[in-house]
């Protein structure tokens, strides 16, 4: 599948979920791996999303509308003997806009671009989301993964009840989402929290958040349809293959229950993730 065939015949289903079989996975397939693709695909899920979120609410402001139905009412110029003038260029537009089929578009395209201005301006489109720097030959995970680490890092909302481990699990579980949980306490990393997301290809995922004493480090799970790891591990402890990966240190792992991949991501020497591995818990 090239990016051609896949803009025009597959990306809108594939932001509305309406692939399933071969379909689904050759879409996928090729979002992992075309960097432009996978952009284009999370900003229609983002664009979609905001226009379902506010299609209730949507008007044409009313200064918009009244200038409108202002231009829609004007008539005609007339020669002095009241017979119609040969219309304008201005008229002929004016006339095209009367028709129904041309400005109910029009209006509502008119509600539309205002409500997308409004919803960036309070943060809903892609604008204010989380911006990956995909490497050329890198893993498209991993550069996700570590996005939202970055931002994590500085500033971590959670999504789901975060007081416990439990309460994350049990989200996570009811989500349809591995619930088993890292614990990092022995190694001076608390919990912080966790947030059920999506990655850009549409798969659902968990970010668990962990910091203390300086450091932290971000669980990544996710849905895995290609059971090969990626390329380039420095060694294999334990089933547990580890990465340096453009200044980041990367734990990449794989439960066949479920067929989940898990990330821990942090910018800790191997040493040092390898040590909270050790003395952690899953």
């Amino acid at each position: 599948m090239n990016c051609r065939e896949y803009i025009e015949q597959f990306l809108s289903a594939h932001a509305d979920g309406e692939l399933a079989g071969s379909e689904l996975r050759e879409a996928q397939k090729h979002v992992v791996s075309c960097e432009d693709c996978a952009i284009r695909l999370a900003q229609e899920r983002e664009l979609k999303a905001m226009v379902r979120r506010h299609a209730a609410q949507m008007q044409t402001p009313p200064a918009i509308r009244e200038r409108l139905f202002a231009r829609l009412a004007g008539e005609p110029e007339r020669f002095t003997d009241g017979s119609p003038a040969i219309p304008s260029s201005r008229e002929r537009v004016v006339r095209t806009l009367r028709r129904p089929a041309v400005w109910i578009p029009i209006s509502i395209a008119a509600g539309l671009a205002f409500a997308i201005v409004t919803a960036r301006s309070l943060g809903f489109l892609p604008s204010d989301s989380v911006q990956v720097v995909y490497h050329n030959g890198g893993v498209p995970e991993f550069d996700v993964a570590i996005a939202h680490y970055e931002k994590f890092t500085h500033h971590f909302n959670p999504n789901v009840p975060s007081g416990s481990y439990g309460d994350v699990a049990g989200a996570y579980l009811d989500a349809h989402m591995p619930g088993y949980m890292w614990n990092f306490n022995g190694s001076g990393l608390t919990l912080v929290g966790g947030r059920l997301d999506k990655l850009p290809d549409g798969r659902p995922v968990t970010y668990t958040f962990y910091k203390g004493d300086g450091r932290s480090i971000l669980c990544t799970r996710y849905k895995l349809y290609d059971l090969t790891p990626p390329a380039g591990a420095m060694q294999m402890i334990e089933g547990h293959q580890i990465y340096s990966y453009y200044g980041y240190s990367i734990c990449y792992s794989y439960s066949r229950i479920g067929n989940f991949a898990c990330l821990l991501i942090t910018r800790q020497p191997i040493e040092k993730l390898l040590d909270s591995i050790e003395y952690a818990s899953d």
